[in-house]
């Protein structure tokens, strides 16, 4: 269970995944509520994630009745694709520069290095 989410056995598929790389349901700790969550990844070595993947991720969402989505993409989305997942069903997007602070806020397979700053007083030697 990562950041709530418990997958199911549909989660994690590798082809063929009707649009979705991951499903499962997130308990609410605080109340009884459980709901429905599909999770998509997109690496983008070129161009921005557009309005037509947002558009085959909804429907994918609407498939699997899901409650919420997750756009997860390297790369950044484009204006008309933020403004497609704003309306309707919600989807959180989480862009490249998003996805590493939320790498390094858990720490998730990273290991913490500490480094230290010379300050001018070793580099006027």
């Amino acid at each position: 269970m990562k950041w709530g989410v418990k997958f199911t056995e549909k989660s994690i598929k590798i082809s063929n995944d009707g649009g979705i790389d991951g499903y499962g349901y997130h308990r609410d700790e605080d109340d009884f509520r459980t709901t429905r969550v599909v999770i998509q990844c997109k690496c983008y070595n070129a161009g921005k994630v557009g309005e037509p993947e947002i558009n085959q991720f909804l429907g994918a969402m609407s498939k699997f009745q899901a409650d919420y989505g997750v756009f997860i993409t390297n790369n950044l989305f484009t204006e008309q694709a933020r403004h497609t997942a704003a309306e309707g069903k919600p989807i959180t997007l989480i862009d490249g520069s998003e996805l590493i602070k939320l790498v390094m806020k858990y720490e998730l397979y990273i290991t913490p290095v500490k480094t230290y700053l010379l300050d001018d007083f070793y580099l006027d030697i």
